[in-house]
């Protein structure tokens, strides 16, 4: 194994610039939901990884974070509603985002320890990226606070700061790159290639996320695609590259699909009857996001009169449902 020879900040030189950072403030984060409007199966790893060629754009919903430091190393991890994560917390992805930073940076742990108040508005189990999103927002704060002293330290520019962090993020999670940028953005790979990209939404009024009594975890998905799908041909995704490039304009409604839909609904057959009805509405721009339960429907501005019928329609078949906006 190559031993890692990167540039590491001391505790010791932390703590004499900590004063400031370490005082009563509160700091608020805000990790929005992530919808992807696309997602192409482009391959598998010999790991097992699936990768993946994805249009993501962040969401108006989101989870908040009120963040402290304090002199007690490790986290304190307060989460709103009770119970609405379950596990062992050491297992959050805030925790990991915290200690893997610090394990990149530093030989001898972090300098201080953390605590965060999250208030949870993501629903768990949607494709959402909420845990992810919560990873990113720490390590966005982790760089605002943090990062101006362990680039000065290490005598790094921000560019290479922001690639150590972004390998931080992977780390931590295959959607936490993404998580941590935001935005609209081509990702691809594992989750560790993100191209920053513009895609029409001039008529794009809004979007439906809706959440049906069920929920999708990740892992065992994942186990029923493999089984499901044991050959994944190795492919390109041809229209996310003429977005990239600029060669062809596409607009949202035109970009929406996911690979996953049809084994999403063997595998929960809730789902599949939750997109049936949303396309009654929104036949062309309604689709699943991600590996997960939500469905989201673009409303188109001919469209708009729809909303209203939609959104009762939904919540009387007991369904959560937001009305957001992206960027």
């Amino acid at each position: 194994m190559t031993p890692d020879t990167s540039p590491r900040v001391s505790v010791d030189a932390l703590k004499r610039n900590l004063s400031q950072a370490r005082s009563e403030r509160e700091f608020d984060y805000f990790a929005p939901a992530k919808i992807n409007l696309r997602l192409k199966v482009t391959g598998r790893r010999d790991d097992g990884y699936h990768l993946l060629s994805m249009l993501n754009v962040s969401a108006s919903l989101g989870d908040a974070l009120a963040i402290r430091l304090k002199a007690d190393p490790g986290v304190e991890l307060q989460i709103s509603p009770a119970g609405a994560i379950q596990g062992d917390p050491a297992d959050n992805l805030i925790c990991k985002a915290w200690n893997k930073f610090w394990r990149e940076f530093s030989l001898d742990g972090a300098p201080c320890g953390l605590s965060v108040k999250l208030d949870k508005r993501i629903p768990i189990g949607g494709g959402l990226g909420g845990g992810s999103s919560d990873a990113g927002a720490v390590l966005r704060f982790l760089r605002d606070v943090f990062g101006p002293d362990i680039r000065n330290i290490l005598g790094i520019s921000a560019e290479l700061f922001e690639q150590r962090i972004t390998q931080v993020a992977l780390k931590v999670g295959a959607d936490v790159p993404y998580a941590y940028r935001g935005g609209t953005c081509w990702v691809g790979g594992i989750g560790e290639l993100i191209t920053e990209v513009v895609a029409e939404k001039s008529s794009c009024t809004g979007v439906f996320i809706v959440m049906p009594q069920v929920s999708v975890p990740t892992v065992e998905f994942y186990s029923f695609f493999r089984n499901e799908r044991p050959i994944i041909e190795p492919s390109k995704d041809l229209v996310m590259e003429e977005l990239a490039s600029g060669t062809r304009a596409w607009s949202f409604k035109d970009l929406v699909e996911n690979d996953f839909e049809s084994e999403i609904v063997r595998f929960r057959p809730e789902v599949g009857d939750a997109l049936n009805l949303a396309r009654e509405f929104y036949p062309h721009t309604s689709s699943i996001t991600g590996s997960g339960a939500a469905i989201f429907s673009i409303i188109q501005e001919e469209e708009g009169a729809f909303a209203e019928d939609f959104e009762h329609t939904m919540r009387q078949s007991g369904m959560m449902v937001h009305r957001v906006s992206l960027f």
